[in-house]
């Protein structure tokens, strides 16, 4: 989408660069940066208003709810080094024959979502543990500037797993992609988050408007 209707972003001018070099650029953007510019897209092209149907996660009841995207939270940052945070591992555990102490993690790339296949884990964005490989930036104890791959984070702990994820949904820089919704059965009437239904089908579907 962004490659098709983008014909700047910011230092990168896409009328002179072929379709690959265009998907090449927009899966080296920041995260945030994409869904920043994936939102404004959306309000440009027909409206800020967004039908959604939640469905509660206590009752089971779903019904029908008007987001405004004017309102979506936006968490900045003027530089990188800005939007890193340091975690100190409860449970250290080895990763490349040594003990891994602590992460400095920060902004993911866009192509981290890319390369999952779950739909699950791609709408649940804070929730997927590739989303943790993604914003490692340096590991104390091993080193700086590493590509963490599938299964280089199996031995870290369930709490300190949680802990970070739950980290990430607070802190990751750009647009707050949940939805905060009231249950609308009466017996219910229990607040709940849920991830907004990003997907072009549905994000930008007629629907939706």
């Amino acid at each position: 989408v962004i490659a098709t209707l983008c014909e700047k972003i910011g230092p990168h001018d896409f009328s002179k660069m072929k379709w690959e070099e265009k998907l090449i650029v927009v899966g080296q953007m920041w995260l945030g940066d994409v869904f920043y510019v994936y939102v404004m897209l959306r309000r440009e092209a027909i409206g800020n208003e967004l039908e959604m149907r939640p469905k509660c996660p206590y009752c089971g009841r779903d019904f029908e709810f008007y987001g405004d995207l004017d309102s979506v939270n936006v968490l900045i940052a003027e530089n990188i080094e800005d939007a890193k945070w340091e975690y100190k591992l409860k449970n250290p555990f080895p990763i490349r024959g040594k003990e891994a102490k602590g992460f400095m993690l920060g902004p993911p790339r866009w192509n981290i979502l890319e390369m999952m296949k779950d739909d699950n884990a791609i709408m649940n964005v804070a929730a997927a543990e590739s989303m943790i490989r993604g914003s490692i930036h340096s590991i104390e104890g091993v080193g700086d500037d590493l590509v963490i791959v599938e299964g280089e984070l199996d031995e870290m702990s369930k709490f300190d797993l949680e802990k970070i994820q739950s980290e990430i949904d607070k802190k990751v820089v750009g647009p707050d992609m949940f939805v905060e919704a009231t249950c609308e059965n009466v017996r219910c009437r229990r607040k709940f988050k849920q991830p907004i239904d990003w997907r072009y089908q549905n994000f930008f579907g007629i629907s939706s408007r």
